[in-house]
């Protein structure tokens, strides 16, 4: 997201915030079972923004607790599994994903023009390897396609009144 945000600023308690890290946010138990909970079949990366885009939509926001304490292992999957390649096709195909969730007709082809920056720009730095993967990412996107197009039909109002990409570049989080 093109999201301004200075990470070492620190931010005035209540202050509204685009989405939290899901590995460091709480959430009404109430709110997260109306925004229908974590879509498991987001593997690493962009589970936050899958929430958070649903509670966008539906008016939730999010804001900022400075002096909440929460701690979050991070990395501790990692020592357990190897997890590069699978974090690097499972977040490009959650891009996508995202988008065909969420966003309008006239802006579904965003993700993919995104993607196909990414293969010419692997292609231009010879980076064979990339380019190996994006051919699982691809597989990821159409494997994951079928639900993403349900949750899309299911929740066309909300795509409609509130399209995901407006959220990416809501004026209260340009800065």
């Amino acid at each position: 997201p093109r999201f301004a945000f200075d990470f070492v600023v620190p931010l005035k308690p209540g202050e509204r915030i685009p989405l939290p890290c899901a590995g460091a946010f709480l959430i009404n138990s109430d709110v997260y079972r109306e925004l229908g909970c974590w879509d498991t079949r987001f593997f690493l990366n962009d589970e936050d923004s899958d929430l958070f885009i649903r509670a966008w939509q539906q008016g939730w926001t999010c804001v900022t607790v400075p002096d909440a304490k929460v701690y979050h292992a991070v990395g501790a999957s990692n020592a357990q599994q190897t997890v590069g390649r699978r974090r690097y096709i499972s977040t490009f195909a959650s891009k996508s994903i995202l988008g065909v969730k969420y966003f309008s007709l006239t802006a579904l082809p965003l993700p993919a023009a995104v993607w196909a920056v990414r293969i010419l720009n692997n292609l231009l730095k010879l980076r064979g390897r990339y380019l190996l993967w994006e051919w699982s990412v691809l597989r990821e996107i159409l494997a994951r396609l079928p639900s993403a197009l349900a949750f899309r039909r299911a929740n066309a109002r909300w795509t409609r009144e509130r399209p995901g990409q407006v959220f990416f570049s809501a004026p209260d989080f340009l800065g």
